[in-house]
């Protein structure tokens, strides 16, 4: 399986990878979770969830699974971490 890092934290829900994942001839580097929905910018507890985000995966190397084409930017996937998925974590990590 591929091994990702992820580049940076784009909100609570979606981060950029490196390299880009190639699905039919195309690069995309900006990943969504398929199962996990974090709160929007307007939110209170935006801030709160994309740092989590960012000290659970930030610079950290991942592993996606199962990719869907949502838009022309952006792909969500099953998210791992060795044999974590991050979805999961998110959810329990404090």
């Amino acid at each position: 399986m591929k091994k990702y890092i992820v580049v940076r934290v784009v909100d609570p829900d979606t981060i950029e990878v490196s390299p880009s994942l190639e699905i039919d001839n195309e690069q995309h580097s900006i990943i969504g979770f398929r199962n996990y929905y974090g709160p929007d910018i307007t939110d209170p507890h935006y801030f709160e969830a994309r740092n989590k985000l960012v000290r659970v995966v930030e610079h950290k190397p991942i592993y996606l699974k199962n990719p869907e084409i949502v838009s022309h930017y952006r792909v969500n996937c099953d998210i791992y971490m060795g044999d974590k998925d991050i979805a999961r974590e998110l959810v329990t990590v404090k």
